[in-house]
């Protein structure tokens, strides 16, 4: 069986970030502070190598990827990466509290998605780039609803161990987090 080697990458630091706003999948500009996590995010990753880099549609994340990356690599943006859709929860304090993301693993956020269908749409993003990027080692920059989607896929885990030892609720944050999508052959 082969596998790809991915490094996630969360966006940088946004406006809404520092507010305590979700933001969903929407856009909302990164902040000052954002701005300088990308160039140090460059300096950290002036020496790793990647055989492609992937990002999220919304500039958030493409900012990050296109600073930290864009002048060594083409960035090939893909929707499936997105933020989850919190819907009626968009723009407002702390949608991503871990008592109420819970309660929209199956169910969708009301007018949004379900943390179920984030994590059908990175594994038909991983599924479909499996073919042409099977051995090879890939950088995604997305958001948390794509890391988690990334940690129940390929390590097997519950959305709910994900959501509760999701490093966002003890700012653990670190640069890059490693993961290997096994590519199973049919």
């Amino acid at each position: 069986m082969q596998s790809i080697a991915i490094t996630f990458f969360p966006h940088a630091t946004t406006l809404d970030n520092e507010a305590g706003i979700s933001t969903g999948a929407v856009e909302v500009d990164l902040s000052p502070l954002g701005k300088q996590q990308v160039l140090t995010l460059k300096d950290v990753l002036h020496n790793q190598s990647f055989d492609a880099v992937f990002s999220s549609t919304l500039s958030r994340a493409k900012e990050t990827a296109e600073g930290a990356l864009g002048d060594r690599y083409k960035i090939i943006v893909d929707q499936r990466l997105q933020e989850i859709n919190i819907g009626d929860f968009t723009k407002k304090n702390d949608a991503f509290t871990h008592p109420l993301a819970v309660q929209h693993i199956e169910t969708p956020f009301p007018h949004g998605e379900s943390w179920r269908d984030v994590e059908n749409r990175v594994r038909s993003f991983l599924n479909t780039i499996s073919s042409t990027h099977a051995g090879k080692r890939i950088a995604i920059f997305g958001h948390q609803g794509t890391q988690l989607a990334l940690e129940v896929i390929t390590k097997n885990i519950s959305w709910e161990e994900a959501l509760k030892n999701d490093w966002r609720n003890t700012r653990s944050f670190q640069y890059g987090w490693e993961y290997s999508f096994t590519i199973v052959s049919e």
